[in-house]
């Protein structure tokens, strides 16, 4: 579970970020690429714990959905 909250915590400091609307401001260019490419690798080293956590998600939905049936 502590995968899950670090992963929901990281991605809800990334939406802050999206939300941001300071990417219309054209000044500093160069430090936005390095901030995009910095969340780029965040996202690769992050992908394998998304893909585990939504195998779990996908095998828990399923057994609830037997279970209901």
């Amino acid at each position: 579970m502590a995968s899950i909250d670090d992963l929901r915590s990281w991605m809800a400091e990334k939406n802050r970020t999206v939300q941001d609307e300071s990417y219309r401001d054209l000044t500093n260019l160069e430090r936005k690429l390095q901030k995009h490419e910095a969340f780029e690798l965040e996202l690769r080293a992050n992908e394998g714990q998304l893909r585990s956590i939504n195998k779990v998600s996908d095998a828990l939905f399923a057994n609830v959905c037997q279970c209901v049936n």
